[in-house]
């Protein structure tokens, strides 16, 4: 009995270290790899990786051959010098596995963007996480997204952190933002569907235009505006628009009232809101704001493309800075902390007043619409407006029509699924976040953030890149592009960066460019893209650290010498009569595999 469970156990390992198992692991990786290449050339990298290359079933076909590859070793003690080839090639594959293993466990590969003058301390992983931070002193936890499946509860750990938590309950590989206004507020908000049509009778695609905001139709820009009797009298007159020196106003709407001033009064000191409590002080004025990867605000020129205020309210809850965007005023409501309080700031640029505005539509006391024409050196022109019906303005053949009214606006965002998967894929996660204030649906795309108000503590719910630190800080201090002679075609470019060694606390300068990469603590930089950020350049460097690179490459010599010594036996034994006894079955296996 002893016997026959030996025999059978021989028979097995004798099995695992066979050329057919080995044959049919190699063919099963090469096809699996031959697939992960289409599918990538329809569904993208990442998806690729995801399902292939990440999954678990390739992992255990690459186990499998790591398996058989020692396994044969082990029969074919003890060596002898014929088959010094045979095991140096296998030993090879086993080192190149090893080597592909350090890599996944220890390797990194990511990226870090400068703009011209900025230092990063911190790594960008070009990994999906998401991740539940604390503003206050930065706690945080992390959910790793590699290998992702679509669709419902998609497999991502909770994530908690004090009292709050979130967790993922969709998940889409690409996908569409779309935004549609409806009419449930549960605050009052105007809004207006407006079109402009022109000569032709055609006209621009209908654009809402909220209460104190514009929006462009065209070429035209148009404002809405809540006016009281006074102020409808006022912009009746029949007189040209007055230019106005200020920026803009700064308003604070709180419990039913309303406060205005100008963004030059209080930018010189803290305001008092009335006999609120509060005060409110403008500590930066940006006409060209850009909120960047980091959720940074970023002044891009001096163009009034995206007018930004960044205030400071001060009251009997502390003290909070907030942004305010002219064009976006419900932006705080909407994207900031759920559950704060404390009075609405509204910055009104004054591109936006009703007496600069070409065209503002204006709502009465009595809830009547009226359009405001105004035309530089021209008198002004006042008509009623009734919903549905076009109006005539005072430029030939050109019409604007009110097509509806929400007197609870507000703009509803969702994501839909965009099938099959473009090559510069969205994707977006759909979280379910607890807090003290309630619970929540909220997508989130990547890149994106959500802010959720505990006790005492705001917190943010992050889709994006794993940020690590590196170790040392790198600042870009200029970025060169070479052009072809007599053209604007980039020839060449190159980041001329400073390392800031922590060690010696010296400043090491390096030049980046295309074909010469940078090294410094176990990273090496590359160049990899660049691209204009208003009056600035912004470098992208590809950043790589793979302590398994020596290793695999050690086995591919290792292989390479183990195939020639394979051939150069076989062509030894052609040459003359082999001396000693005939080959076994496994002996002649080994000239084959």
């Amino acid at each position: 009995m002893r016997g026959k469970i030996d025999w059978r156990l021989r028979a097995i390992f004798r099995g695992m270290g066979s050329l057919w198992l080995g044959g049919v692991l190699l063919v099963l990786i090469l096809v699996a790899m031959a697939c992960a290449t289409v599918f990538e050339s329809m569904a993208g990298t990442e998806q690729a990786l995801a399902t292939f290359y990440w999954s678990w079933w390739f992992k255990v076909l690459l186990g499998l051959l790591a398996i058989n590859m020692g396994t044969a070793i082990l029969l074919r003690f003890p060596i002898s010098r014929k088959r010094i080839g045979f095991v140096v090639t296998h030993v090879s594959i086993l080192v190149i596995l090893a080597g592909a293993l350090v890599t996944e466990r220890l390797g990194v590969d990511g990226q870090v963007g400068l703009l011209e003058g900025d230092t990063e301390d911190h790594l960008t992983i070009l990994q999906d996480t998401l991740t539940l931070a604390r503003r206050s002193d930065g706690a945080q936890t992390t959910a790793d997204l590699t290998g992702l499946r679509a669709g419902e509860n998609p497999g991502v750990p909770a994530l908690n952190l004090d009292e709050v938590s979130a967790r993922v309950v969709r998940y889409l590989p690409d996908s569409a933002e779309s935004r549609e206004v409806v009419n449930d507020n549960p605050q009052a908000r105007l809004a207006v569907e407006v079109s402009f049509s022109d000569p032709r009778g055609t006209s621009e695609p209908p654009a809402w235009v909220f209460a104190d905001q514009s929006a462009s139709l065209g070429s035209t820009e148009v404002l809405f505006r809540a006016v009281d009797e006074n102020e409808l009298d006022e912009l009746s007159a029949q007189t040209p628009p007055k230019s106005d020196a200020s920026v803009g106003r700064v308003r604070v709407e709180y419990q039913g009232s309303t406060f205005e001033y100008s963004v030059e009064e209080c930018r010189q000191k803290a305001v008092p809101v009335g006999e609120t409590g509060y005060t409110v002080k403008v500590l930066e004025y940006m006409p060209h704001a850009r909120v960047t990867r980091d959720n940074q605000l970023r002044n891009m020129s001096d163009q009034p493309i995206n007018p930004t205020i960044e205030v400071e309210l001060a009251g009997p809850e502390g003290t909070v800075k907030r942004p305010a965007f002219a064009k976006f005023p419900d932006f705080w409501s909407t994207h900031g902390p759920k559950g704060t309080a404390g009075p609405k700031v509204i910055f009104v640029a004054s591109g936006d007043t009703p007496a600069s505005a070409p065209i503002c539509v204006l709502s009465g006391p009595d809830g009547k619409l009226y359009a405001r024409f105004a035309r530089p050196g021209r008198s002004v022109v006042m008509k009623e407006l009734a919903l549905g019906a076009p109006c005539e303005s005072p430029w030939a053949g050109r019409q604007l029509t009110v097509l509806r009214r929400f007197d609870h606006a507000r703009i509803e965002e969702t994501v839909a699924p965009v099938e099959p998967a473009r090559e510069d894929r969205v994707p977006a996660l759909l979280v379910e976040v607890k807090s003290p204030a309630g619970a929540e649906s909220v997508w989130l795309q990547r890149y994106r953030s959500h802010p959720v108000a505990g006790d005492g503590s705001i917190y943010d719910v992050v889709y994006g890149n794993e940020r690590v630190p590196l170790g040392f800080s790198v600042t870009l201090n200029d970025f060169q592009i070479g052009y072809f002679p007599g053209t604007r075609q980039p020839r060449s470019f190159e980041s001329q960066i400073a390392i800031l060694d922590p060690a010696t606390g010296r400043k090491l300068n390096r030049v980046v460019s295309m074909n010469h990469p940078a090294t410094f603590g176990g990273y090496t930089f590359y160049q990899s893209s660049y691209r204009q950020e208003g009056e600035r350049m912004a470098s992208f460097l590809s950043v790589a650290r793979d302590p398994g690179q020596p290793i695999v490459f050690a086995g591919y010599v290792g292989a390479l010498a183990g195939m020639l010594l394979v051939l150069g036996r076989r062509m030894l034994d052609r040459r003359g009569p082999a001396v000693g006894p005939p080959e076994s079955e496994s002996t002649a296996g080994d000239q084959l595999y």
